[in-house]
């Protein structure tokens, strides 16, 4: 039976942010939340988290530009 994820307010928020940082789930740590190069997933493939709730407007973009900006300049 799969375990369900905690809540945002149970769940502490250094590990949920190096999760995130890692392209981990925040909730689990198991599944990946992007799908092709930066593109944010639905949902968690392990603990199925609605990973839409999570506002992340520009920032995947902004760090994969800023990160191969650096490196080719």
């Amino acid at each position: 039976m799969m375990e369900s994820p905690a809540s945002p307010n149970q769940r502490a928020v250094g590990p949920a942010i190096r999760r995130g940082v890692a392209g981990r789930c925040p909730a689990c740590g198991k599944g990946g939340i992007f799908y092709e190069f930066i593109k944010l997933r639905a949902a968690c493939p392990s603990c199925s988290l609605n990973l839409q709730q999570f506002e992340t407007a520009d920032g995947p973009a902004f760090f994969a530009i800023s990160l191969v900006g650096t490196l080719a300049g």
